[in-house]
């Protein structure tokens, strides 16, 4: 094997095994990764073995094979991050309802409210009728 072989087996195994030992993922996606590393490891092992891949699948070289490959690869990950995105923005959104509705309640109608929004809610007393707003109520000093 030439020095550059035994540098991107190096960078594959170790992009396989940060994967595994990092990344928490479904039985799928593992599967996948093993299977794309495997055939990494293979190829660069076995440089010839792209260039009649390629000629199988009508391309010129086997390198252009393996970035056609690897386009397809990063489109499909695009998608999945996109729909990830998707999903975490609606539950997000559906959080954000939830929590303005628990806040919009007003205090006296339900402690579960208060305790789920964190806390009691505390509401300054409203104004009397004629008192300007921001004044201290009668009897006591505005906090």
């Amino acid at each position: 094997m030439k020095p550059i072989q035994y540098l991107l087996a190096a960078l594959v195994a170790g992009g396989m095994l940060l994967y595994f030992a990092r990344l928490r993922s479904r039985l799928a996606d593992r599967a996948i990764v093993l299977l794309l590393g495997a055939a990494g490891l293979v190829l660069v092992a076995f440089p010839d073995l792209a260039n009649r891949l390629a000629a199988l699948a009508g391309v010129w070289r086997g390198a252009d094979l393996v970035v056609y490959i690897a386009l397809l690869g990063l489109a499909w990950v695009c998608l999945v991050l996109l729909s990830r995105l998707r999903e975490l923005d609606a539950r997000l959104t559906e959080l954000a309802r939830a929590m303005a509705l628990l806040a919009a309640q007003p205090p006296h109608s339900s402690s579960q409210a208060a305790d789920a929004a964190g806390g009691a809610m505390q509401y300054p007393p409203a104004p009397q009728a004629g008192q300007p707003e921001g004044a201290a109520p009668e009897g006591g000093t505005r906090s």
